[in-house]
Parts: structure tokens; sequence; C-alpha cells
């Protein structure tokens, strides 16, 4: 019997490829778990508050639909057991644990001093690369003043036709409010 040639790591078998198929096409056919849920709605959701791009969201762990205002009622008295046990309770922070994240926020105080050190150095060092060249500050001022005002008329004319094609109905617009 010939021997088989190796296959490489890239390689599948055809059963290989069908496992993977079929994965592909369960998570595509995956229903979505909040398709009944909906505007208005009461539900009791677990998970945690972000921002992403200076807006906050929720990252949904755990999401039950809150089917009666008995349910509603007991939600509130669970949220306020919380807050009160768990929130309003004063946090007590060992001496030790005070004086690391004094040392930590001094050393970033530090660090930041640093840096702002030597961006200005950095500055003045263009700075004086730039004189050396033959490039005065005037005519770089001179320059910039000069490309200011188209500048501002194309801000000004793009911002008409956003207002004119209705872009900026409002931060909600996309749910017609």
């Amino acid at each position: 019997m010939p021997p088989t040639p190796a296959k490489s790591k890239d390689e599948a078998t055809t059963g290989e490829q069908r496992t993977k198929t079929d994965a592909q096409a369960a998570d595509a056919q995956e229903p979505d778990p909040y398709a009944d849920v909906d505007v208005g709605m009461v539900v009791d959701v677990k998970g945690g508050v972000s921002a992403f791009r200076n807006e906050r969201q929720i990252n949904i762990e755990k999401m039950v639909v809150v089917k009666s205002t008995a349910q509603e009622v007991a939600l509130w008295e669970k949220r306020t057991r919380f807050r009160r046990e768990v929130l309003d309770v004063p946090w007590l922070l060992r001496e030790k644990d005070v004086r690391r994240c004094r040392r930590e926020a001094e050393r970033s105080e530090v660090e930041k001093e640093r840096k702002k050190r030597k961006v200005k150095q950095q500055s003045k060092a263009k700075e004086a690369k730039a004189k050396e060249a033959g490039q005065g500050d005037a005519k770089m001022a001179t320059r910039a003043t000069n490309n200011k005002p188209a500048r501002a008329e194309n801000m000004a004319e793009r911002i008409q036709r956003i207002i004119q094609e209705g872009a900026s109905s409002g931060k909600y617009g996309a749910l017609g409010l």
C-alpha cells in the first residue's frame, strides 16, 4: 500500500469542512433572543454600564420581561434593598491600600509633567530648526490666516447641505423621534 501524503495544517477533510459549514449555518440562523421585547415594556436587566464614543450603553448579561405590576413592585423592592445593603454602605479601605493608591496617583502626576516638558522641548526644537531653515514664524502665520476664510466657507456650505438633507434631525433621528 503506498504511503498517503501528509496534509498541511490548512487542509481539511470533507468531514471537517462539513462541520465548519454546519457551525457557520447554526450561527447564522440563531434567533434574536430579544425579539419579544418592544419599546415601553418593563424588563429586569442584569449587566454592566459602559461608555462607547461618549454614549452610555448597557452590556446585557441577562434580561427578563416583567409580566405584571406585582413583579414590577418586587423588582423595585429588590433594587431598594440592594442599594441600602450594598451601595449605601461606606467603603472602608485599609491604610495600606490608601498609601498604595496615593503613591500611584503621585507617580502618574510626575509622569504627566515629564511628558509635558518633553513635548515643550520638542516644539522648541522644531521652532529652532524652522528658523534655521529660513522659515520664520511670520511666514507660517501668514499662510495659516490665508486658509481660514476658505475653511469657514467650506464648513458653512457643509452645514447648509446637512440641514437641507435633514441629516441633523437630532440624536434619535433613526427612531423617528
